[in-house]
């Protein structure tokens, strides 16, 4: 499931949707309407939730999957609702299963499914408003595209990756390197967050996510660990754990390419940018970050070589890549040198 909901911060009116991202409200009346929650599937819809069935971004359900998921006796609802509204979901899970209704009609079933649960809002792509759907909540709009959904459910979250350090590493699979830095970092005094396709965790508490994670359970993860307490986020940007465009409106600190860092020796200087710039520019389209200034890209140095030797002697050179990787990516963070070498070696005297 996908939704912000137990980590929403910021309330958001249909309103400011109809003002800020041109949605067109039925009705123009429900403007001062209040959001509590936002899903993109059916069975995370709660009392107060925005629900928007056709965000159209790998989403994990499909529109028919969702209404199949609600078929049988595993469709209950964990919230507090009448009986009365149950007997009214099975009557429509029933209808549905009784026919194969065409995209176009798969909607009205949505809609009113997200209705009983409690919805307060539903988002319906600009093509669906020549169907003159009927409902008995306030339906939007529009096409919105993956920044300015990136940024709504951002800002519904309270911005969580403005206030934490978030480190990504990109490639195709880079759980391990994840991991480590995320150890790293721990090692240096950081309370961290890791999502990455082996773990997804705030501090030592693991999160009840689905993976790839999508745009939405990027945010409420990043707003977990930010309540949680936690100073960095460590994101492994692969495809086993991030959804495209899965990192729209997160703002990324410090990137690597653990592959094409550790083949830096291999490579002249022009070659290595030139190289770096293309996978950049790749990751970038892929899970919708912006590269702005503020973001450095890491790659392991002579420096960070020299320390990792120096912390690992005569350890093989895998091991003193990862090593000096991580001292790169934190140096590039702002750590002083001085402090990286003494958690190196007090974390070697207590090995």
């Amino acid at each position: 499931m996908s939704a912000l909901s137990e980590s929403i911060s910021q309330r958001i009116t249909l309103g400011y949707l109809h003002s800020h991202y041109g949605l067109e409200l039925d009705p123009a009346f429900a403007q001062d309407v209040t959001v509590t929650s936002i899903a993109d599937d059916i069975l995370s819809v709660r009392p107060g939730s925005l629900y928007l069935p056709c965000v159209g971004i790998d989403s994990k359900v499909s529109e028919e999957s969702q209404l199949a998921a609600l078929e049988g006796p595993s469709r209950a609802i964990d919230d507090d609702t009448e009986s009365e509204q149950s007997e009214q979901l099975s009557e429509v899970d029933q209808a549905e299963s009784e026919s194969e209704p065409s995209h176009v009609n798969n909607l009205p079933l949505l809609i009113k499914q997200a209705e009983l649960r409690g919805a307060y809002g539903v988002v319906l792509p600009s093509s669906a408003r020549k169907e003159h759907l009927q409902a008995g909540i306030p339906l939007l709009y529009g096409d919105l595209e993956p920044d300015a959904l990136g940024q709504i459910l951002s800002n519904a979250a309270g911005d969580p990756s403005s206030s934490l350090a978030v480190f990504v590493l990109a490639g195709e699979d880079v759980s391990q390197e994840a991991a480590d830095l995320a150890h790293f970092l721990h090692t240096l005094g950081n309370p961290v967050g890791l999502l990455s396709a082996g773990n997804i965790t705030s501090l030592d508490r693991p999160l009840d996510v689905e993976k790839p994670l999508s745009m939405f359970d990027v945010q409420r993860a990043l707003s977990i660990s930010l309540e949680d307490g936690t100073a960095a986020v460590v994101i492994g940007a692969d495809p086993q754990t991030l959804q495209h465009q899965a990192l729209c409106n997160v703002q990324i600190d410090v990137l690597s390419f653990p592959t094409a860092s550790a083949e830096h020796a291999n490579k002249s200087p022009s070659r290595f940018h030139e190289g770096r710039k293309g996978q950049l520019n790749a990751a970038a389209q892929r899970y919708g970050f912006a590269v702005g200034s503020q973001m450095q890209v890491a790659r392991i140095s002579d420096s960070s070589d020299e320390m990792a030797r120096q912390a690992l002697g005569s350890a093989d050179q895998a091991r003193i890549d990862r090593l000096s990787l991580n001292i790169a990516m934190t140096v590039a963070a702002g750590v002083k040198r001085s402090h990286i070498r003494s958690a190196l070696e007090a974390s070697q005297e207590l090995a």
